[in-house]
């Protein structure tokens, strides 16, 4: 499947899979993973958003469906839209960040147990990807069902 950025669902799972994620509870901003430090705050993350044992750690966006750009308010409405499903659900949730190379799209960050939550909310808000986590790794899910999931991983560099 190809966006109108030419590129395919698998080639933007590999640039989403090395998106840094953040995720702000109670003022602090935690670092669930970045390309160059790894899973940096992802445990303190699952202790201070009171996660119970099997629940895993969502983040996930409203904006540019499709992975494609649109306007601020009508991305704006559509992440309100999701936080009142989360609300509706009695699902808590926490603002949440990706960011790479001068790009940054605002997200929203769950626990829950099970990824049929996140795949459903994918599917309302024509997301083509979301991210799940457990206490230490996390996956960047392919929302279409074309490829799957791509680990994240930490970039290595090769000593000079």
């Amino acid at each position: 499947m190809a966006s109108d950025s030419g590129r395919t669902i698998s080639e933007l799972m590999e640039l989403w899979a090395r998106v840094k994620v953040e995720m702000v509870v109670s003022g602090a901003e935690l670092v669930l993973f970045d390309p160059l430090e790894g899973y940096r705050d992802l445990a303190a993350a699952f202790g201070y958003g009171r996660a119970a044992t099997g629940d895993r750690l969502y983040v996930i966006t409203a904006w540019n469906p499709g992975a494609e750009e649109r306007e601020a308010r009508f991305n704006r409405l559509d992440q309100a839209r999701m936080l009142l499903r989360l609300s509706r659900l009695g699902i808590g949730f926490f603002p949440s960040r990706g960011s790479a190379d001068g790009w940054e799209e605002p997200g929203t960050a769950f626990f829950s147990a099970s990824d049929e939550l996140a795949a459903s909310l994918a599917r309302r808000f024509g997301q083509l990807g979301y991210y799940s986590f457990s206490r230490s790794r996390g996956l960047c899910v392919d929302a279409t069902g074309f490829v799957g999931a791509a680990p994240m991983r930490p970039l290595v560099f090769a000593p000079d």
